[in-house]
């Protein structure tokens, strides 16, 4: 760093520098496997570069970002909808016949290494970095006729009081590290708001994506968290998804 013409420029030159080289212009994924390192909260390479580079980029990359984790919480769908709504199953194989099969694997298995996941880079990044970080968003998925009469045996396997505990534990927790996170909840379906659903449950879908919703936001705020709920249509093919934490890749064309 002696020898760079970089350290010749003042501290706010530099500072400006990083902030081009490191604002992202969409959120960042915590996701270990997403095909775009450059798209994900892992340290970017120019912290690599020596400790004063480090000290002074890490600060800007996580000022300067917003992080967001998404959390695939639906209860297992059988085979059929797996292969149709290309939902985000890492399938294992079994035999079937004489054919290996692809059986997706429980929507707790999921949910509990994405926790895991979030948790560990919570862990990992210093409390001096949680503390200027400005926003975390909290993305989670959810079936949406789980929903519709509140079933314990649904709902429970929505339960992700471990994050919201480590969360607490980070920071973002409190009047002020409620200002910091936000968390949305969305109701997933084959159906939209609109038509579909007027289809489907007659006059009264106003009242039944309501009592859906009211529902949902019930459950997540016994959990500790304010959520914003929305529906939303069950996952396109005109959308590349990670399949490791389901952010989208792309928007459609």
């Amino acid at each position: 760093m002696e020898n760079s013409s970089l350290n010749k420029l003042s501290a706010e030159l530099r500072n400006e520098i990083y902030e081009l080289v490191l604002a992202q212009d969409k959120p960042l994924v915590i996701c270990s496997e997403h095909p775009n390192p450059d798209s994900t909260a892992i340290q970017p390479p120019l912290t690599r570069v020596c400790r004063q580079i480090r000290a002074e980029a890490l600060e800007l990359f996580y000022y300067c970002n917003t992080f967001v984790i998404e959390m695939i919480s639906s209860r297992l769908w059988d085979w059929d909808d797996y292969i149709l709504w290309n939902f985000p199953y890492e399938p294992e194989y079994e035999t079937w016949g004489e054919y290996d099969m692809p059986v997706p694997c429980s929507q707790r298995e999921i949910l509990e290494r994405r926790t895991y996941e979030a948790s560990e880079w919570l862990e990992c990044t210093s409390q001096k970095h949680h503390d200027i970080i400005k926003k975390v968003k909290v993305m989670v998925s959810t079936y949406a006729d789980d929903w519709d009469h509140y079933e314990e045996e649904h709902v429970g396997t929505y339960n992700i009081k471990t994050l919201v505990k480590k969360l607490r534990e980070c920071g973002y927790g409190g009047i002020e590290g409620q200002q910091k996170l936000k968390v949305t909840v969305h109701l997933v379906s084959e159906y939209t708001t609109d038509d579909e659903l007027l289809w489907v449950y007659g006059g009264s879908a106003d009242e039944r994506c309501m009592e859906m919703k009211t529902n949902a936001r019930k459950f997540f705020e016994e959990q500790g968290l304010e959520v914003e709920v929305t529906w939303k249509k069950m996952w396109s093919h005109d959308v590349s998804n990670c399949s490791h934490c389901r952010a989208p890749l792309q928007e459609p064309q």
